[in-house]
């Protein structure tokens, strides 16, 4: 069983695994040239910085080089991950987290374009706790291809946070695009 300490722990593993995610990268507060070369190596009309130490920590949506250093400068921690945002990519068909152990299945998730995954707990439009060979599965839009890939990685006893697309997208280029891994946090 994958034990995932913090979330600068879940991004490395992330990349060590080669799952598929949007480019992302922890970085420390001083490093100014590493978070320049992110951005430059990694062109996007938006990226989202966030606290890696707190869980539910702060975030923010950011386009510019000196948008980053401004909200950067007021975080407490040294360290901080930088990812593209995948927000408003189009092509999105479901966002959640889900949970697969044995035969068991948790998910929780939407359809929406609004959904994120802070907001899709407050009022699920999708929220599951059945077993694997339940119907209602398999109606939710691109399980298949979600479970097919859990499986694949061997996904198995941790919360995966993802995002399903119609279109290949991310670093590998493809439809599931895994935001975090979680277990003791």
């Amino acid at each position: 069983m994958i034990k995932i300490k913090n979330k600068e722990h879940s991004i490395n593993l992330i990349n060590q695994m080669g799952l598929n995610c949007m480019p992302q990268e922890v970085i420390d507060k001083k490093n100014v040239e590493k978070l320049k070369r992110f951005l430059h190596n990694n062109p996007a009309e938006e990226y989202i910085i966030r606290d890696i130490f707190t869980p539910m920590g702060t975030y923010k949506f950011v386009k510019t080089y000196e948008e980053c250093i401004e909200y950067i400068t007021s975080l407490n921690a040294d360290k901080f991950s930088i990812s593209v945002s995948f927000r408003n990519l189009e092509g999105r068909i479901l966002l959640g987290d889900i949970y697969v152990k044995d035969n068991f299945v948790s998910l929780s998730a939407s359809t929406s374009k609004n959904a994120t995954h802070r907001n899709i707990y407050e009022k699920p439009e999708i929220s599951l706790n059945t077993e694997l060979f339940d119907d209602k599965l398999w109606n939710v839009p691109g399980f298949e291809k979600l479970i097919d890939y859990i499986n694949d990685h061997n996904l198995y006893g941790i919360v995966v946070e993802f995002a399903i697309f119609k279109n290949k997208v991310g670093t590998q280029n493809e439809n599931i695009v895994i935001i975090e891994l979680r277990s003791d946090y």
